[in-house]
């Protein structure tokens, strides 16, 4: 972009001579020319008329004739001079015409150039997530919506906090202080970017990361982007989070199997009382790799489904079979409770089984012994939608625990036995991607409420 437009008038070149001034003198030349040969052909006639024969008379009249003769040499010359400026003159007018039109090209160009760029721009800044201000010279030129949106700043507002009316500097703020650190670092280099703390209109402080650079090159027209970090950071805390608490669930079973390999060693008399031990625990490593793996895979959004048609009666029916014996070993009584009216569903029978098996699973692992988990299977007030339900009675879950079960290990240490660490998350993930909802009741020391909610088929697609 530019500061100012060239005018479109074309200058006088400094090496051509006024054209008026010089005809004028050709003219003015040609005629003192024509003037003179007539009064020498006058004065020519007169001395042979009054005196013929003189001797004197035939040398004026010789040198008359001279005269005329350089006068009409000098005259073609003129002329020739004349046509050779003309013809230069013409050239230069139409080199001159090559020029300006050229130059008139590039710039139209020039302006439809900037005129797409502008608009690219403001599209650009209009569908953007992240926050920008354009700067052009002293003046704000736009900002967009995600900008007000983060920090509530307008047009105006940011006009007001960058630049002052009368041209002096603006009162020393978060912006203007923003602004002359990328102002001066584009200067210098030519781009800016780090983090950057901001209060926001509202006296909220914001965790920020700025871009500024200039806009074709020129630093005087700065394009400022701002992205919300807080995000990433709690993002950062999370996966950090995440490792330590991957870390310390694997801890827990590799030295209770390091233990039984001990006290095999020592008692191998007690092989059948170790080995089940010895089978729970990589069973549950296994299941624990199983999911982190299922996490990553969902967050990659990489998992895709092997849907096929099915009835949901059975696919329940089949999880709380392979619970049964686990939970006579438990002492916990696990009850169903079916409807009769079928509910056809199509969905991912794998999937769907690991989510009902792991509601089971954290149901029985948070009751203690003689203790009851029931599993209901209902058709949903709408009639559209298959319902399952898995209680316990076990000891419940705060309230504050509560609005965060179905994140990765939230029901790490809840309970009388650590539950399942990443199930919840997982079934929250299986069941959307199936177009359902999953949801939880709880109230301390009188158990838990897990219901699953599944679009059924209706009766034209069941086949």
């Amino acid at each position: 972009m530019t500061q100012s437009t060239a005018s479109t008038s074309p200058k006088r070149s400094p090496n051509v001579p006024p054209l008026a001034s010089f005809v004028f003198m050709l003219v003015v030349l040609f005629a003192v020319m024509v003037i003179v040969g007539v009064l020498l052909g006058q004065q020519n006639d007169i001395l042979l008329t009054e005196a013929a024969g003189e001797e004197w008379a035939l040398a004026a009249v010789q040198t008359n004739r001279t005269l005329l003769l350089a006068l009409g040499i000098a005259a073609f010359a003129l002329m020739g001079l004349l046509l050779v400026f003309m013809i230069r003159l013409r050239r230069y007018v139409a080199e001159r015409a090559a020029t300006e039109a050229l130059a008139l090209a590039r710039m139209r160009g020039r302006e439809s150039e900037l005129t797409a760029l502008r608009a690219t721009l403001k599209a650009l800044m209009s569908n953007s997530y992240e926050g920008m201000i354009f700067v052009e010279g002293n003046r704000v030129k736009s900002s967009n919506r995600a900008l007000t949106r983060l920090t509530g700043y307008t047009d105006s507002d940011l006009q007001n906090s960058l630049f002052a009316e009368n041209g002096a500097s603006a009162p020393e703020n978060d912006l203007r202080r923003l602004y002359e650190t990328l102002s001066a670092a584009v200067r210098k280099g030519g781009l800016w970017q780090g983090p950057f703390t901001l209060r926001s209109k509202s006296g909220e402080t914001l965790e920020l990361h700025v871009v500024g650079a200039p806009i074709e090159g020129q630093n005087e027209h700065l394009l400022i982007v701002i992205r919300d970090s807080s995000h990433e950071k709690r993002l950062r805390e999370q996966q950090t989070k995440f490792v330590s608490n991957a870390s310390h669930e694997l801890r827990t079973p590799l030295a209770n199997l390091k233990t039984r390999l001990y006290l095999l060693r020592r008692q191998p008399d007690k092989v059948d009382e170790h080995l089940p031990v010895l089978e729970d625990v990589t069973n549950y490593m296994q299941q624990l790799i199983d999911e982190m793996m299922d996490m990553g895979r969902f967050e990659r959004g990489v998992v895709l489904l092997q849907r096929d048609n099915g009835n949901l009666q059975d696919l329940t029916a089949e999880a709380v079979e392979n619970y049964q014996i686990r939970a006579e070993r438990r002492s916990i009584t696990l009850k169903t409770d079916f409807t009769a009216d079928p509910l056809p569903v199509f969905v991912d029978h794998k999937r769907i089984m690991q989510v009902i098996t792991n509601l089971i699973a954290n149901a029985m692992n948070h009751t203690p012994q003689q203790g009851t988990v029931q599993v209901r299977l209902r058709r949903d007030v709408d009639g559209d939608g298959g319902v399952v339900e898995v209680q316990d009675n076990g000891v419940g879950i705060s309230q504050e625990m509560l609005t965060a079960a179905f994140q990765p290990f939230a029901t790490a240490s809840m309970g009388l036995v650590t539950g399942t660490v990443l199930g919840l998350s997982l079934a929250k993930e299986i069941i959307e991607l199936h177009g359902g909802r999953i949801a939880v009741e709880s109230e301390e020391g009188k158990g838990t409420l897990y219901r699953v909610r599944l679009p059924l088929l209706s009766p034209l697609t069941v086949e």
